[in-house]
């Protein structure tokens, strides 16, 4: 799931991105994909988790945070939905088990 919505992000704004990075603005094409410098400054990359355990499912549903978690992850999906969407999301992201 997680490829699809990055692919179809990446290909809405691929002139952007593209003119970014040919004119060497590599913060510019960054911002575009993660709304940020994410990567570019390395402070505070420890904050990326605040727990050991992340929200799947509501009410309190949690399974073990692991590399690739981040797709199951409600918080993650719906703020990437928002993003792509440019606008908050009509329904909530409520239950990503079985993917």
């Amino acid at each position: 799931m997680a490829a699809v919505l990055l692919a179809r992000f990446l290909a809405a704004h691929a002139e952007d991105m593209r003119k970014d990075l040919a004119g060497g603005n590599f913060a510019a094409a960054r911002k575009r994909v993660n709304g940020g410098a994410h990567g570019l400054d390395k402070s505070g990359r420890t904050n990326v988790l605040n727990s050991d355990r992340i929200l799947t499912a509501t009410p309190e549903v949690r399974i073990d945070a692991a590399h690739g978690s981040f797709d199951n992850d409600v918080d993650v999906i719906s703020t990437t939905l928002g993003r792509i969407r440019g606008d908050h999301l009509l329904l909530p992201v409520d239950d990503l088990r079985g993917f």
